[in-house]
């Protein structure tokens, strides 16, 4: 989830709640990292841990009420998401009344060795899970808001993917896989279009995320290429290509990603496909721009 300044083309009621619900729930995952972090380290003994649950713990009821409340919001804003977001805000609430009732647990019993690592593998589960729900509840939130200017295709391409080096989760950070290695093509066309930058690159992470899914030793590749009528493609093929060395972001793919999708490809103007073997390209499709009178 994006955290920067609030957007200024957001009416001012609705911009302050939504930035409030996004300080609640960037502040509770902030703290479930810590604690995992903290559960894993063998300096950290019982008795410390035990100190520091229940703030953690405290966090949980903000945490799935800052979800619901994005999710109302964007489903008021956004024509067919109300099921897609209800669904997701379910999926938070019961993860995050996983995770309490686990704290709940451990305080009315020995916290032992077992006991320790069955609950870091609880936080780790809900953090995972949450950031993937988040992420696409900010997408969906992202096209619905986020305001449409022309932009360069292949720039927020690279604005998407990391260069050089990979990023702090290359070997997979709350049992997210980790960071994936692809190639970027060089070889490119005239890209400009209007779209929401921001909804785009959220998009093309989901969409690398997807296509290693079935098979995360690939390397898949990223390309551009002037379709029929001047419509301009970004496909995912499953194969390594020529071109820059690339890195996304690894994140649990949900359910509901392929919907979510779908849902910001319509709202944008875009085509979106889906190959129906795993082999196939996933394929994002711009029409071709209506000529200026």
């Amino acid at each position: 989830m994006q955290y920067g300044q609030p957007p200024s083309w957001r009416p001012d009621h609705e911009q302050i709640r939504v930035e409030a619900y996004r300080g609640t729930v960037r502040d509770a995952l902030g703290g479930l990292r810590n604690l995992e972090q903290l559960l894993g380290s063998l300096r950290v003994g019982p008795r410390a841990l035990l100190s520091v649950f229940p703030d953690v713990q405290a966090c949980c009821n903000p945490l799935a009420d800052a979800i619901s409340g994005l999710s109302a919001i964007v489903a008021a804003d956004l024509e067919g998401t109300a099921s897609i977001v209800a669904a997701l805000s379910r999926s938070a609430q019961t993860r995050v009344g996983e995770l309490s009732a686990a704290f709940d647990s451990v305080r009315h019993a020995s916290f032992n060795a077992k006991a320790r690592l069955r609950l870091e593998e609880q936080v780790v589960a809900t953090s995972r899970d949450i950031e993937a729900i988040v992420e696409l509840i900010d997408l969906l939130g992202e096209v619905a808001w986020g305001r449409r200017m022309q932009v360069s295709l292949t720039e927020v391409a690279r604005e998407a993917f990391r260069s050089s080096e990979p990023p702090a989760n290359a070997k997979g950070i709350h049992g997210s896989p980790g960071a994936i290695r692809l190639s970027l093509s060089t070889d490119i066309p005239n890209t400009e279009r209007v779209t929401s930058p921001r909804a785009l690159v959220l998009m093309l992470n989901q969409l690398v995320r997807i296509r290693v899914r079935a098979n995360p030793t690939i390397v898949p590749h990223v390309a551009f290429a002037t379709g029929t009528g001047a419509e301009v493609e970004i496909s995912i093929e499953p194969e390594a290509g020529t071109g820059e060395l690339r890195w996304a972001t690894g994140r649990h793919v949900l359910p509901e990603a392929e919907s979510c999708l779908r849902i910001a490809a319509q709202v944008l103007g875009l085509r979106i496909e889906f190959p129906s073997f795993p082999e196939g390209s996933l394929r994002l499709v711009f029409r071709a721009e209506e000529p200026t009178q």
